[in-house]
């Protein structure tokens, strides 16, 4: 039975503050009660809810809720289900078992896979799972949890589900909120005209995952502190992100002129393992970004594509998030800049990804060891096909523009709680190059959401004026030079 293999925690009372309630939470649960307790009842780990049940009450409800809720736990991405529980508790968890209890995983990306659990989960000397990444806190097995949450609610009065979340998020790490407020629907009690909504989640794909790792990369430059400077050095940052896994890179500007961001991008381009295919940005203007990218081909080199396909609310969307984590920890971010990639990249890059349906940093790397060659065949094969007037010819460099009738994958993606938001429109403008000489005014400031204006660079970076361009045609001239001619009536 269950509760044989279990661990018992023994019932317990443990005494807890007043819960505080933020206006969030009052406008989203007009059935709040004052139902706060000072002691919480813990069930028994294992035990059933049948125990704590009345005649009045709808059992067939409650059975249905036990069948929902396992179907949901199997709807959410990165939650354990029971088979994978087994092999971690059992101690026989090896990239073969995986394979062999989970269709979501092959043999190619399993290792990959067996890692991660290793290192997020381990059996204590009671044989309890524990979760590293949480605090060492308790994995609930997965068949127990609707028993853990209705016993819980029934002996703790019907207390509401946001309470029950708080109070059991303290033990197990596995017990979310989502899954304490459907297990409460199915209380008739609670639910008293047992009426349910449907269930809308459902298992996410990853709307990039047609591309490479690193076939396309969006660059971002912005005031993370609006005004203020980090470590009395950094007012700007050089945000990047790949599209297909979200693998964050950060890098700290002293501001934003053309010099020290051809500088930064250098320094990021030449430190990647491959160059991308694709470079994009909605926070600096496509001149500024063709003049940035004809410098670096110039100087190195260096052959890099500029990407037209651009989607701005994806940008628009890591840009706020990254925002808003390091402002949740503004002092220390100020103080060091290394606080800014603990609480940015460093965390980001660990943390499963719902919309990337993994984790950023095993799914980067991961495919690092089996896409290396048909990278380079890719990119070798969009510079051959690219048309003669989209190919510009730096030195030993050379810029090449994506096709305007490029396609790409266009899922819609829903908004998820905790993840990168709205995942989602792609416009797509013109790429040739009387386009690119033109700057683009639909920045992140068309974005109809929030506005964005604070992310957009200084003046400076538009006119650079370094020896470089003195060897050369002047960019805007060479590109109405290039550009090709459009026939008139």
């Amino acid at each position: 039975m269950v509760a044989e293999r279990l661990s018992r925690l023994g019932r317990r009372n443990i005494l807890f503050d007043d819960p505080v309630h933020d206006e969030e939470d009052e406008m989203l649960d007009d059935s709040l009660e004052e139902d706060a307790k000072t002691q919480f009842l813990f069930p028994t780990v294992g035990e059933s809810y049948k125990g704590y049940t009345h005649s009045y009450m709808n059992m067939g409800l409650l059975e249905r809720g036990e069948k929902d809720v396992l179907k949901f736990q199997e709807s959410i991405n990165g939650q354990v289900l029971q088979p994978i529980y087994e092999l971690i508790r059992t101690n026989t968890l090896t990239p073969e078992t995986l394979v062999s209890h989970s269709d979501k995983w092959s043999k190619e990306n399993a290792d990959f896979k067996y890692m991660s659990l290793k290192r997020r989960y381990y059996v204590d000397t009671k044989q309890v799972v524990r979760d590293r990444r949480k605090n060492d806190r308790i994995v609930c097995e997965p068949v127990c949890i609707f028993d853990l949450l209705m016993c819980a609610h029934l002996m703790n009065n019907h207390m509401s589900y946001r309470h029950l979340h708080q109070h059991l998020n303290e033990v197990y790490s596995n017990i979310t909120r989502e899954f304490a407020q459907l297990a409460v629907r199915y209380c008739s009690v609670c639910n008293q005209d047992q009426s349910l909504k449907p269930i809308e989640k459902y298992r996410h794909k990853n709307m990039f995952k047609g591309l490479l790792p690193l076939e396309r990369v969006h660059l971002e430059i912005f005031e993370p502190f609006d005004g203020e400077v980090i470590a009395n050095k950094y007012s700007h940052v050089l945000y990047c992100r790949d599209y297909h896994t979200r693998f964050i890179w950060l890098q700290p500007l002293k501001n934003a002129s053309f010099k020290h961001l051809v500088s930064a991008i250098s320094r990021f381009l030449l430190s990647m393992v491959r160059l991308p295919v694709y470079l994009e940005s909605s926070t600096l203007d496509k001149q500024d970004l063709f003049d940035i990218c004809e410098a670096l081909c110039g100087k190195y080199g260096l052959k890099l594509g500029l990407g037209v396909n651009n989607s701005s609310q994806f940008h628009a969307n890591g840009i706020r998030r990254i925002k808003k984590l390091l402002n949740e920890h503004k002092d220390d971010c100020l103080s060091d800049w290394n606080n800014c990639l603990k609480y940015g990249p460093y965390y980001l890059n660990r943390a499963h990804n719902t919309l990337a349906v993994g984790i950023p940093s095993d799914l980067l790397y991961s495919c690092h060891l089996k896409s290396s060659k048909a990278f380079s065949l890719k990119q070798e094969k969009v510079i051959d096909e690219s048309s003669a007037e989209n190919v510009v010819h730096i030195k030993k460099g050379l810029i090449y523009l994506e096709s305007k009738d490029a396609q790409h994958t266009d899922e819609d993606e829903s908004d998820v709680e905790e993840e990168d938001f709205s995942d989602c429109e792609q416009s797509v403008v013109p790429s040739d190059l009387a386009a690119w000489g033109h700057r683009r005014e639909n920045s992140p400031t068309t974005v109809q959401d929030e506005p964005m204006g604070d992310l957009h660079p200084s003046s400076e970076i538009s006119e650079p004026s370094t020896s470089f361009y003195d060897e050369l045609i002047s960019p805007s001239k060479k590109r109405l030079r290039l550009a090709p001619k459009v026939e008139t009536a």
